[in-house]
This record gives C-alpha cells, sequence and structure tokens, in this order.
C-alpha cells in the first residue's frame, strides 16, 4: 500500500548522524542482492546524504532502473525483509520500498526511478548541490528547525512550510547543473579541436528564452561524433548511431553528466518539416553562428534567425513557444 503524504502525524529532526552513511552502505548491499544488474546505481540520496544537515532520521535510496517493470521476484525478496511497498508515490512510473519501526515510524524509503528520469535528475541534482555549497545546506537544516519548531506535529504542513525555499534551491542547483555539464563538454570539444554550434533549446535560452531545460543540443560534423563518444564513454546513453523519430534522421550520441543530458547531433542531418509535410536535408552549417559568451566562455551559438527557422519546421508545442519567445527578443534588439 502507498503511504498517504497527507496524513498529520508527528514526527522527528535529529541532528546530522554519521550512522546514516553506514546505514546506507549496509541497505546498498542488500538492494544489490536484491535487484542485482538490474541496478544501474544505487545512491543514497535525501537530507541524511548531506553532511551535517539536520534530517528525519529516514534513509533515503535512489535505485536507478534501465526501465521500469512489475519485479514481482523482487517485490517478494523486499516483503520478505520487512518492507511494504506502493506505486506512483514520488512521481508517476516509479516504485518506492519503505520500512516502519515499531512505534509506527518510518525508517527507509528505497525509490526506484528510472534512468534519465526527472525524479533521478532532482534527487542527485539536489544532493549535489547541497553537498556542494555546505552554506545552503545550513540555511536549509535551519529552515527545518524552525519549521519543526511550529508544526511538531503535523508533518504535511512541515513540508508545505519548506516548499518556497526548496523551489528556489532547485532552480539554483539546476542552473548549477547545467553549467558543471555544459564547461564538460565544452572541455572535450575544445582540447579535441572540434567544430561545433549550440542549437536547439540550450542556444534558445541564451537568446533569453524562458523555459525549462531538457538538454543541451549541439551539432558537430559526423566524423567528430565518435572521438566525443571516446573520451565521453562512461556517460553515454545512446548510440553513436543513427537515429530516426518523427523530427530527425541523424547521427547522434546523448550523454548524461550528472543528470543533464546532451545531445551531440551530426551536421549531415534530415529533419522533418511540419509545414510542408516532407523530409529535408539539413546539412547544419557550423560556421553560422554568433559568438556568445556563456558561463564566462565564448562559445559558437546558432544565428538567431536560423534557430528561428528550423524550430518553425519541427513545430512541436516546445519549439513554436520558443520561437513566439525569439521573435519577441528579435523584435527587441531591431528596436535599439
Amino acid at each position: 500500500m502507498t503511504p498517504d503524504k497527507n496524513i498529520k502525524r508527528k514526527y522527528l529532526l535529529q541532528n546530522y548522524d554519521p550512522n546514516w552513511t553506514k546505514k546506507f552502505d549496509e541497505i546498498k548491499l542488500f538492494l544489490q542482492s536484491v535487484f542485482q544488474d538490474k541496478a544501474l546505481k544505487i545512491e543514497h540520496v535525501g537530507s541524511t546524504s548531506i553532511p551535517k544537515m539536520k534530517a528525519k532520521p529516514i534513509i533515503d535510496v535512489l535505485v536507478v532502473i534501465e526501465k521500469m517493470e512489475d519485479f514481482a521476484e523482487q517485490k517478494q525478496k523486499m516483503i520478505s525483509a520487512g518492507y511494504e511497498w506502493g506505486e506512483n508515490y514520488i512521481a508517476p512510473n516509479t516504485l518506492i520500498f519503505y520500512k516502519m519501526a515499531d512505534d509506527g515510524s518510518k525508517t527507509e524509503n528505497i525509490h526506484i526511478c528510472e534512468s534519465g528520469s526527472p525524479k533521478e535528475k532532482q534527487f542527485l541534482v539536489m544532493r549535489n548541490f547541497f553537498c556542494t555549497f555546505p552554506e545552503k545546506a545550513k540555511e536549509y537544516g535551519d529552515l527545518k528547525e524552525k519549521n519543526f519548531a511550529l508544526h511538531p506535529d503535523d508533518y504535511p504542513a512541515y513540508r508545505e512550510a519548506k516548499t518556497p525555499f526548496l523551489q528556489k534551491m532547485e532552480q539554483e542547483a539546476y542552473q548549477w547543473n547545467t553549467e558543471k555539464a555544459f564547461l564538460w563538454i565544452m572541455g572535450i570539444l575544445e582540447r579535441n579541436k572540434i567544430t561545433y554550434k549550440i542549437s536547439g533549446g540550450f542556444a534558445a535560452r541564451i537568446y533569453g528564452v524562458n523555459r525549462e531545460l531538457a538538454d543541451i543540443d549541439i551539432g558537430v560534423y559526423d566524423k567528430d561524433i565518435s572521438i566525443v563518444a571516446s573520451e565521453a564513454k562512461p556517460f553515454i546513453k545512446f548510440g553513436p548511431a543513427r537515429y530516426k523519430d518523427n523530427n530527425w534522421d541523424l547521427e547522434l550520441l546523448t550523454l548524461v553528466y550528472e543528470g543533464q543530458e546532451i545531445d551531440i547531433a551530426g551536421a549531415e542531418a534530415k529533419i522533418f518539416n511540419h509545414a510542408t509535410k516532407e523530409w529535408e536535408n539539413s546539412f547544419a552549417n557550423l560556421n553560422n553562428v554568433n559568438l556568445i559568451k556563456v558561463y564566462g566562455k565564448n562559445v559558437r551559438v546558432e544565428i538567431l534567425n536560423s534557430l528561428v527557422s528550423y524550430k518553425s519546421k519541427l513545430a512541436r508545442d516546445v519549439d513554436l513557444e520558443d520561437v513566439k519567445q525569439l521573435l519577441i527578443i528579435k523584435a527587441k534588439e531591431t528596436e535599439k
């Protein structure tokens, strides 16, 4: 049975305990025996994974799997070890296993998420952000203590009181994570003297479009994709291989660096023009760029007119929203 997050109940808040890490190590060994090669990685997440963080004494564990399935055998092993389970507790297409103490308090949360899912990214980015910036972790811990004093018997009210702060921290953390991933891939391109062009939604963001970033799109010559792949091998999610869907037919390498997806696409591509309903050869001119400073580096970004044309042909909802904002940005630049 899936636990109810909205039940008004008592809870505990404790100072950081180094034994939480030891407890995670024990849980990880057990989970490795249960999920074996189905577990791509097993990570300590949540507040108990952050040094010196005040937290509820609940060990949160992230188990990343390739694809969600029934996991009937694994469920039985977890139940035999004292766990209960539920579906879609933290997000759609997720599983949770949780363990309760004799007094009715929860002691463990085991979150099962697909690789590349938004929840996997959120867990890891937020943990890494707070571990990297201890002053932010202290601010969060102090807020927890304050909210606990205000709502000692009402866990939903305690959670709600934290929400504005966590939303702000998530924005900062995702921006920080995108910067790390961007500088990492730029380092590979520059070390290998690879000609490139930043395109897609990330280019739109550079020009000023305001929307959540899905991935970092970078075009390179087809011959250079294998060079990137050889250096970024531990981070490969797809390819390098031919990729075709309803919009593109191209050589593609998809990387995931600390939760941030990066698409390295070949310049010798075809795209489906949704206005004409035809496939078009779309050899990307990698020299048709503006040099723009991004995260302290001068980088090659697809020129705005070309980006508008490209996204107008794709005509997905996200592209049309980008085009709408880009044309407003262009008009304002013209007025100056």
